[in-house]
């Protein structure tokens, strides 16, 4: 996903993810600042068919303030 604001003042955005709670996902940081990385456990359903299965969020650098929890 890319935001921009064309116009207008800041704008707030919360952006969710839901992964299943049955595949025991882990959150991780990433190399980068603003980096996160989503990964299955490995003895988990998604791992068994995908062992490199992964999801990265990369939150862009600049005047944005953001939270991840």
């Amino acid at each position: 996903m890319d935001f921009k604001v064309i116009s207008g003042p800041k704008v707030k955005l919360l952006v969710t993810h839901h992964f299943d709670d049955l595949n025991g996902w882990n959150v991780l940081t990433g190399d980068e600042n603003g980096e996160y990385l989503f990964k299955p456990e490995a003895d988990s359903m998604v791992a068994g068919k995908f062992p490199d299965a992964r999801f990265r969020i990369v939150v862009q650098p600049g005047n944005a303030e953001y939270k991840v929890c």
